[in-house]
């Protein structure tokens, strides 16, 4: 399956400030032979105003593959190779409000072919 916007995948080999254990991630853009991911983070109490909130009463959530609440963190966008996603996991998608509401906090749409 190729590697495409909206994408949550569980990446083995990620990093988020001193966290570097495997975690979620979401594809926000594919150009060429990278990726521009966001790594999601469980640890609310680290979250700051303009993250973006991923619930488990949002009625999409179980589309997305994951296990807990998450949330984005704002401007900790990553670009990956492509051949970062060979050892990863794919969960799930966004859709619908979640969708929606990513696009709105990234300021862009997500572009899902």
């Amino acid at each position: 399956m190729p590697v495409q916007a909206g994408q949550i995948y569980f990446a083995k080999n990620a990093v988020l400030g001193k966290a570097t254990y495997a975690r979620p991630l979401l594809v926000l853009r594919v150009r060429d032979n990278s990726a521009l991911v966001s790594l999601f983070s469980t640890q609310f109490e680290l979250a700051e105003p303009g993250d973006l909130e991923i619930h488990e009463s949002d009625r999409e959530f179980k589309q997305t593959g994951l296990k807990k609440e998450s949330y984005l963190p704002a401007d900790r966008e990553f670009k990956v190779s492509l051949d970062f996603f060979k050892d990863a996991d794919f969960l799930g998608f966004v859709s619908g409000t979640i969708k929606k509401r990513v696009g709105d906090w990234w300021g862009e749409p997500l572009d899902i072919t």
